[in-house]
């Protein structure tokens, strides 16, 4: 049970260096149980740590999800290799039946390929989310300490221009990396777990971030080590620039390594892969801020803000009687009864206003 799992990288910190014989007697237990078939004195002390946090990757209770995503993914990978393999393996004795292999062994091959540069990409995002113990017991924290997403938005707002786009990377970041923790309630009263995005989730990453919860506290000291905009306002910001296409200048960016795409619940967007993926568009990803201006400040993308029209000059109060009695007098040559109130409700004023521009008492 999750509550009985107890870190070997913890309890052995400080020891790793140390020969087996100087361990306590409960650790030389623990080694010589979790490090078969391999021996303590026969690993110098990286290998030691190293393998003590692979037991406990395959132990933590807060991996769970991401062995499971991994493991999935491989058995599909391995899947599509067969099935490309079999199709190789198919006669295709006529030219309907060549078409037919053809076609499906290019739609497996093109799925083969994006997947293999997704592995490649969220493996270095330590993708899916987890952070080592943090699921496997409830906290108790005191009623009214902890509020919703709206709420959260509110506080922030107080100090920083932000949005739940925003909101949803920095959770995915988590304090560890310099993002927010967010919690979930666990079903007793006033004890709650973490919240995390879970691959299963739909693409809607703030829809299902409305059931966090954030520590007030926390909320009004947090200062964010990144900022990030949605792949939507950042293709609106590059259309004040030097690209014809802006979208296909963030792909080439992304898929260059220059640029991350971020999505909290599927880890990237199309813009990461080849075209055939069923990732998120690339619209709804969130773009660090630092990385933006990097490449703007390197002159890959000169942003040229559109020209405000030239606004006119303003009315001066001569100008503007002159110009209303050339109104008036043209409402007066077409039909003289309800000239002034015509010109008036042209003007938008009243028609006891207009008189007075007009020094004229009544039509």
């Amino acid at each position: 049970m999750a509550k009985d799992w107890d870190s070997l990288t913890d309890a052995l910190e400080g020891w790793f260096k140390k020969s087996f014989h100087d361990l306590p007697n409960p650790l030389r237990r623990r080694v010589i149980y979790d490090f078969k078939p391999f021996s303590w004195n026969d690993l110098h002390s990286d290998q030691r740590r190293s393998l003590a946090r692979q037991i406990d990757y395959q132990r933590d209770p807060a991996t769970e999800g991401h062995r499971e995503y991994w493991f999935d993914f491989y058995a599909h990978l391995n899947d599509l290799r067969r099935q490309i393999a079999k199709w190789e393996c198919v006669n295709a004795p006529t030219a309907s039946d060549l078409e037919k292999k053809e076609s499906r062994l290019a739609q497996l091959k093109l799925e083969l390929s994006w997947r293999v540069t997704l592995e490649k990409l969220l493996s270095k995002r330590n993708f899916p989310q987890y952070s080592s113990n943090s699921r496997s017991r409830p906290l108790s924290i005191p009623q009214g300490q902890l509020v919703g997403l709206g709420k959260a938005l509110d506080i922030l707002n107080q100090r920083l221009e932000t949005s739940a786009e925003e909101i949803s990377a920095w959770v995915f970041l988590s304090e560890l990396n310099g993002g927010l923790r967010c919690y979930r309630e666990a079903g007793n009263a006033n004890e709650y777990g973490r919240y995390y995005f879970e691959t299963e989730m739909g693409e809607d990453y703030t829809a299902e971030l409305s059931i966090g919860l954030f520590d007030v506290e926390e909320l009004q000291a947090f200062q964010p080590n990144e900022r990030f905009i949605t792949g939507k306002a950042l293709i609106e910001l590059w259309q004040q620039s030097d690209r014809e296409n802006p979208k296909a200048t963030i792909e080439t960016l992304v898929r260059s390594g220059k640029l991350t795409d971020l999505h909290p619940i599927k880890g990237a967007t199309k813009a990461s892969t080849i075209e055939g993926s069923d990732l998120p568009e690339l619209e709804s990803g969130l773009f660090s801020l630092s990385e933006i201006e990097k490449i703007q400040q390197a002159g890959n993308i000169v942003l040229t803000p559109k020209e405000e029209p030239d606004q006119p000059e303003k009315e001066t109060p001569a100008e503007r009687k002159s110009r209303l009695h050339l109104w008036f007098n043209k409402e007066e040559s077409i039909k003289k009864r309800g000239a002034l109130t015509r010109t008036a409700k042209r003007e938008g004023i009243t028609r006891q206003a207009l008189s007075q521009i007009l020094d004229r008492a009544s039509d």
